[in-house]
């Protein structure tokens, strides 16, 4: 599930989810007290996952390594070193009415306008493609409370000309 900007909306997000596959019945959620129980507002009781180290058996493959504690501290070492992940987005700016108004789009799980857009697939043939259908997505799958809308560009000098880079 997607990391959205406001845990309120999350844990709307995952009670629908929820919903989808157990619509009946008592849901328990566990988890962690920073990372989930103190951040879930959602309709069902969340409780705090405690766990302890010796609760979990040793994986079979790592019993034959020597020292646990070294390699433990390789991978940690590993992982803090490790190049950020990278995560390519496009957002889409469609102007109309000589560049006098701008498309602006939200998603469902949204609360704010912003320009059509998202994550890329790395399906994509290029960034060009994943723009129309980013776009695709955010104009034509839109409920009709998150419909998008057109609104006025305001210039800062006054000026109505065409901006000197088009797709």
């Amino acid at each position: 599930m997607p990391d959205l900007p406001d845990d309120r909306i999350w844990s709307q997000e995952l009670d629908r989810r929820i919903l989808e596959i157990r619509p009946e019945g008592t849901v328990m959620l566990y988890g962690a007290r920073e990372n989930f129980v103190d951040r879930y507002s959602g309709r069902y009781a969340a409780e705090v996952l405690e766990a302890r180290e010796e609760d979990f058996p040793e994986v079979p493959e790592l019993s034959t390594l020597n020292n646990l504690r070294d390699f433990r501290a390789g991978m940690i070492y590993a992982n803090i070193r490790r190049f950020p992940t990278v995560y390519p987005t496009v957002d889409i700016a469609v102007f109309r009415n000589h560049y006098t108004e701008v498309l602006l789009a939200r998603k469902a799980n949204e609360t704010r306008y912003r320009f059509p857009g998202g994550f890329t697939d790395p399906t994509d043939p290029s960034y060009e493609d994943a723009s129309c259908a980013n776009l695709e997505k955010s104009v034509e799958n839109s409920p009709s409370t998150n419909s998008p809308i057109w609104v006025p560009v305001k210039s800062t000098t006054g000026a109505t000309t065409m901006p000197s880079t088009v797709l």
